[in-house]
């Protein structure tokens, strides 16, 4: 009999031929219950968005800063539209704590999103990457599989030495390794001849369609700029963090907790003396860290968190401010299914929101309108401004051609909107 959670991964029609497959490619038999032990499962991740100064969420935000490593598997996007992206849920990793060896099976979904990366190879995923000819099915619901899990306890031994892909030393990729979670073993072979892939964590990632209860409005420029928090959710937020990061300095500052529907004004001048990043980013990654572990995560956990978004969170320019989404908000929009149930799951998810604040709004504007100069010079002044953008270039442009007053600027944004890549 196949065993409950991977008869609700697979559609009915699939079910008779996976079995077979199933079996002759895994180490042991997939029918057998995993042995009885205590599991306890933590999960650590980010949802990023941007904001416009009116407190809109903007599309658009899709790509990565950070090279994934080249064994991380990755879906096409075709059919997706790219505008109507709000969230980009990066590296959600889940670590493992059984007491003892153990299989697990693992189903991930999102609502109103697509799992877009995914390591290990995964056994199952939805939606295909392929619909009937002259169907277009807008994306509402994504779903990724894996089964036959086999975990073997960090102070455990394996008869076969663990093989962990190699990744770049600079890789950011590394920092998530460094806790004391299982290593998570799966058998690409047969009870033959297998093929064992081993890691620290499960991996995946997506883009989502749904928009989050932060909402941040800014007002002001230079130093009487100001933000107001509001919650719109129907839970309470955690304290949080706001932070900026301006020409090799971090300020920030830390937030108090936002009941439902609450508020918080927000002034330059709470954000205290900006330190320089070796000082400030030392600082700032402790206070962050301290939260997460508050929030449930072991401190390896929470560090290899801070440890890779420093540069994402940190040192790159910006205001941004980072909250802990509800836990009833991450199940909601990312529900997670594990057999054996875990004793313990603790879902950790940051929400990252990008401010655009009205001066940076109006500097944005200025050089889309300057790329139409005669001047070569002011061209490629304005070139170099959009160019430090990166991957944030489409949401501001989002942003640029909805809310300026001139035609030929809109013009040019919507222009340089369909210049980007579609998707695949």
């Amino acid at each position: 009999m196949i065993a409950p959670l991977r008869a609700l991964c697979y559609p009915a029609a699939l079910l008779a031929g996976l079995i077979l497959l199933m079996n002759s490619s895994w180490a042991g038999s997939p029918d057998q219950p995993p042995p009885a032990g205590h599991l306890t499962v933590h999960e650590w991740g980010t949802f990023l968005s941007m904001q416009g100064s009116n407190g809109v969420t903007l599309g658009g935000m899709v790509d990565s800063d950070e090279v994934l490593p080249p064994f991380v598997r990755e879906r096409v996007l075709r059919g997706l539209s790219r505008a109507k992206m709000f969230q980009k849920m990066e590296t959600p990793v889940t670590y493992f704590y059984p007491d003892r060896p153990m299989t697990v099976d693992v189903r991930v979904n999102m609502h109103r999103g697509l799992l877009t990366h995914w390591f290990p190879a995964v056994n199952y995923f939805e939606p295909s990457v392929t619909q009937p000819k002259g169907v277009k099915k807008p994306v509402e619901d994504s779903l990724l599989c894996w089964h036959g899990l086999q975990l073997v306890p960090e102070h455990g031994k394996s008869a076969t030495p663990f093989a962990f892909p190699t990744v770049a030393k600079d890789s950011i990729w590394r920092f998530a390794r460094e806790t004391d979670s299982a290593v998570v073993r799966i058998n690409r072979g047969t009870a033959k001849q297998p093929h064992f892939v081993d890691e620290k964590f499960l991996f995946y990632r997506g883009l989502g369609k749904f928009h989050l209860p932060l909402e941040i409005r800014s007002t002001g420029t230079g130093s009487t700029t100001q933000m107001v928090l509001r919650n719109t959710g129907p839970y309470s937020l955690p304290p949080a963090f706001a932070i900026r990061v301006q020409h090799g300095t971090v300020a920030f500052v830390a937030l108090p907790a936002l009941p439902a529907g609450g508020s918080h004004e927000l002034a330059l001048a709470s954000f205290g003396k900006p330190l320089p990043a070796e000082m400030g980013v030392a600082h700032v990654k402790d206070g962050v860290a301290a939260g997460l572990v508050r929030a449930g995560l072991y401190p390896k956990e929470a560090r290899a968190m801070v440890n890779t978004w420093e540069h994402s969170y940190f040192r790159t320019d910006g205001w941004r401010v980072l909250y802990l989404l509800p836990r009833q908000t991450i199940d909601a929009v990312i529900p997670i299914s594990i057999q054996p149930t875990p004793e313990r799951l603790v879902r950790v998810m940051v929400g990252r929101v990008e401010v655009l604040t009205p001066e940076k709004e109006r500097g944005m504007e200025k050089a889309v309108a300057d790329l139409g100069s005669s001047s070569t010079e002011v061209r490629k002044a304005a070139q170099a401004e959009l160019a430090k953008l990166g991957r944030f270039q489409e949401p501001v442009l989002h942003r640029v051609a909805a809310e300026t007053q001139r035609a030929d600027v809109r013009a040019r944004a919507e222009q340089l909107l369909k210049q980007l890549p579609a998707p695949q």
